[in-house]
């Protein structure tokens, strides 16, 4: 097991309340507003739709577990993968990365945003629930892990920087989280079928690990050992070459023909196409709405304008929204709008 580098940007007076300062870190995410605000955060599926689909808290849950397998299996430090995976999402909007995708566009000329370098946002400066510094004071190794955090949908411009074994562990737990959990959701919103998924190599093969007996089930009772197989199969194709953790080739060309079914029939259909339509709408008039009416803001946020570009500081308290806290902000500005016809239900 590696040395981790746990000095901190400030000095801190907390250091020593617990005997391992990972175990610090992790205190300090678990309690942050950020962490919170996670459980209304939409994952794949709006959590208004139905109680039991996955939010953002739940996702970032399940990675840091699948985070800790994967450390124990590779004799990594499991207290760092598991923090680094549970802060990882801290910096997504509302509605996923719909509104990541809206708030880029509309960043476009002052720097971007991306879900990964706004979790560092809020660690390092958008969390203050502490007297003696801004942020939350991580150590290093926690804010390396968060810097470093790639999956094929996240920071593409990290290829070639040397990554901690944590910090890769952390993201290929991401990987493994989605791609199960959202096919489990997907099954629940009956987006899609057994009979399309038995074509796909990968999802066959966690077919085929169940007993005769289980196959006979009906797919609502089983979608879950379906998914864990899944996992399984996918933690067990990782080995670890040259400080690099990589799955068979093989085997990662079946995870990708998976991925790609996904895509097409659930990130990229119809009906979550409509939502995103009406994602970028809303986000839209917000900011233009914020941009030219500034002391709509809370006042801690508008009190910044002397520091920061009034863009940055628009898109810090949208990105900071949860899903309904965003549609009823929308409501109360611009009151019963066709924008939010999808969302209609929310608020009869």
């Amino acid at each position: 097991m590696s040395k981790i580098d746990a000095s901190r940007e400030h000095s801190d007076p907390q250091e020593n309340i617990f005997s391992c300062p990972l175990t610090l870190d992790r205190h300090r995410i678990l309690h942050s507003t950020a962490f919170r605000r996670l459980g209304y955060k939409t994952q794949v599926f709006c959590p208004f739709e139905a109680d039991h689909f996955r939010t953002r808290l739940t996702h970032s849950i399940e990675v840091a577990h699948i985070a800790r397998l994967l450390a124990q299996k590779f004799d990594a430090n499991q207290e760092l993968a598991e923090t680094i995976s549970l802060a990882h999402d801290l910096g997504h909007g509302p509605f996923g990365h719909n509104c990541e995708t809206t708030l880029n566009r509309l960043m476009a000329g002052f720097g971007g945003f991306e879900h990964n370098h706004q979790s560092l946002r809020v660690v390092q400066y958008l969390e203050h629930p502490y007297p003696w510094f801004t942020g939350l004071n991580l150590t290093r190794a926690t804010i390396v892990g968060l810097e470093t955090h790639e999956t094929p949908y996240d920071n593409p411009s990290l290829k070639g920087q040397k990554v901690s074994s944590e910090a890769q562990i952390a993201s290929w737990a991401d990987r493994i989280a989605y791609d199960s959990s959202d096919l489990e959701d997907a099954f629940g919103a009956k987006f899609v079928r057994h009979e399309d998924m038995i074509k796909l190599e990968l999802y066959r093969e966690a077919w085929e690990t169940l007993s005769a007996e289980i196959r006979t089930k009906p797919l609502p009772k089983i979608r879950r050992v379906i998914c864990e197989s899944l996992q399984r199969i996918m933690i067990e194709s990782i080995s670890l070459k040259d400080n690099l953790f990589v799955m068979d080739k093989e085997k990662l060309k079946t995870v990708e023909e998976f991925e790609k079914f996904l895509l097409d029939n659930v990130y990229l259909s119809r009906e979550l196409r409509d939502i995103s339509k009406t994602v970028d709408k809303v986000i839209s008039r917000l900011f233009d709405k914020y941009s030219e009416s500034p002391e709509l803001l809370p006042e801690r946020f508008s009190q910044r304008e002397k520091d920061e570009p009034r863009e940055r500081i628009i898109t810090d308290y949208i990105a900071g929204m949860t899903d309904r806290f965003c549609l009823n902000v929308y409501q109360t500005i611009f009151g019963a709008h066709p924008d939010i016809n999808p969302f209609k239900a929310q608020f009869t």
